[in-house]
């Protein structure tokens, strides 16, 4: 169960945008999940909504991208190619800013925190954070 989704300096989304799927309130007839480890519920779906051009599909892809990232960098980025990022392009801060992806996520009961930063050569940073006990492990 997906949680939150983060993002900065993809496409059009230079700064941090971030989808969370932690219910803000419940009440009785909301769809519900209780969130494991937490005194928090998550919704079972979310929208996006605004205007033409405002980055909607762009967070999307950025999704994909992250997906992408996890299932086939191992398998088909080349040691010395780089890394396929599409940063904003509209100034100098998103050229040389990395871009940054991470997920905070449920499977088989327990609570994930993954995420990486990446530039145009290589991985800069990666973590995984599990919370089998409700305690944070590296």
């Amino acid at each position: 169960m997906l949680l939150r989704f983060r993002v900065t300096n993809f496409a059009s989304l230079l700064s941090e945008q971030e989808i969370s799927l932690v219910a803000a309130d419940t009440h009785d007839a909301m769809a519900t999940s209780r969130i494991p480890g937490l005194n928090e519920y998550a919704l079972p779906t979310a929208a996006i909504l605004g205007a033409n051009a405002s980055g909607k599909s762009n967070f999307v892809l950025a999704l994909a991208f992250m997906r992408q990232v996890v299932l086939d960098s191992h398998r088909r980025w080349l040691p010395d190619s780089g890394v396929p990022r599409r940063p904003f392009l509209l100034g100098e801060t998103g050229r040389r800013s990395p871009s940054g992806f991470a997920v905070d996520l449920v499977l088989d009961g327990v609570r994930y925190e993954y995420g990486f930063e990446v530039d145009d050569r290589r991985v800069l940073e990666e973590w995984l954070h599990s919370y089998p006990e409700g305690r944070r492990r590296v």
